[in-house]
């Protein structure tokens, strides 16, 4: 039987309009073919999680060491991809967008090895994972909803 995950990312986006990327480690054994790639941060629920609020919530402090509100969100869209190119085991991910007004101070994981706050617009595709490529396509496309 397939096994079915559910994860929660976020686009989080500054005042001057810059996205929060950050660089895959590949340490973790499911990561291991994204190593070196750039993603938004996020990741898959726990059984823990009781809302998906609260996997969210956890992610980004887990990622990131912040918390942030995330109920002021809003859903840019949904992505499917197969874990380790494990057709068996996929994950859903739903992509939410954050607007922050202050400086995230950001305390990385072991899961990533840098960040940084890039124009969305010349984010580099070939160091851009499937899930971020796929997340810029359709911001590009609905940005003027999200000003």
């Amino acid at each position: 039987m397939q096994k079915m995950f559910v994860a929660n990312k976020a686009l989080i986006i500054n005042q001057e309009g810059k996205i929060l990327l950050v660089r895959d480690s590949g340490v973790e054994k499911d990561h291991q073919a994204g190593a070196g790639s750039w993603d938004i941060p996020g990741g898959r629920m726990d059984k823990a999680d009781k809302t998906i609020n609260d996997a969210l919530a956890r992610e980004l402090q887990e990622e990131l060491g912040v918390e942030l509100d995330v109920l002021n969100k809003q859903i840019i869209t949904a992505s499917l991809w197969s874990i380790g190119g494990d057709d068996d085991r996929r994950v859903m991910a739903v992509i939410y967008i954050i607007k922050v007004n202050f400086e995230i101070p950001v305390i990385l994981s072991a899961e990533h090895t840098e960040f940084g706050w890039f124009n969305p617009a010349v984010v580099d595709q070939e160091t851009a994972s499937p899930c971020l490529r796929q997340v810029l396509e359709v911001y590009q496309e609905k940005k003027d909803l999200y000003a």
